[in-house]
């Protein structure tokens, strides 16, 4: 696989797992999430075998996102978006997780 298609790959596993919890990315953090999935991408054009790891690390930042969210004030009507501060303050508890940080 080349890198833009493991980015590909990578990011649609990011949305399926944002849209299967009712979320959405603003488009700042879709930016975030599409360059930190970017920058590891590389190191896996060699290592196919990897490839299913690195969705479920993807898959699990998602979702520590989606449970940031929710210790968040509710708002009404249920804000869906995963912003930018919920990408870096999620990626300070995810890190490290090779190759990603």
């Amino acid at each position: 696989m080349t890198s833009d298609e493991v980015t590909r790959e990578l990011w649609s596993q990011a949305e399926e797992t944002a849209l299967g919890g009712g979320y959405h990315f603003s488009d700042r953090c879709a930016v975030l999430l599409k360059d930190f999935i970017a920058q590891a991408a590389p190191k896996f054009t060699d290592k196919p075998d990897s490839i299913s790891k690195a969705k479920a690390d993807i898959a699990r930042y998602v979702r520590l996102m989606m449970d940031y969210k929710l210790t968040l004030p509710m708002t009404s009507p249920p804000d869906m978006t995963l912003g930018e501060n919920t990408f870096f303050t999620v990626r300070a508890k995810f890190c490290p997780c090779f190759p990603f940080c």
